[in-house]
């Protein structure tokens, strides 16, 4: 990564640690959406969407229902949760799809 830092540092015509910087904060403004998950995606415009692995989600679940003991908020944890694995999953299908076509045209 250093590497990297000196060439867009050099390109840019500031400090090495002024870019380190911007990226470790940008990164860990994404990491910081994705673990308080609201959704199935998070938007940057700088940088495009992210989406939380599929098997993470579903893991995630599997353990939520697992641990669960069928109090009130622990169901509507659960309902939350198989709402965005369903998204992410759907997109992912979707995405397979649009691919698939590509690859037959």
């Amino acid at each position: 990564m250093e590497e990297i830092y000196k060439q867009v540092a050099d390109e840019l015509g500031i400090s090495e640690h002024l870019v380190e910087t911007a990226v470790k904060h940008k990164y860990s403004w994404i990491r910081k959406q994705l673990s308080n998950i609201q959704a199935p995606a998070v938007l940057d415009n700088g940088f495009g969407t992210f989406f939380l692995p599929e098997y993470r989600i579903k893991s995630y679940l599997a353990k939520l229902k697992e641990d669960s003991k069928g109090t009130e908020e622990e169901e509507k944890e659960i309902t939350k949760y198989t709402e965005i694995y369903n998204s992410v999953s759907s997109y992912n299908n979707n995405k397979k799809i649009v691919n698939k076509r590509k690859k037959d045209e």
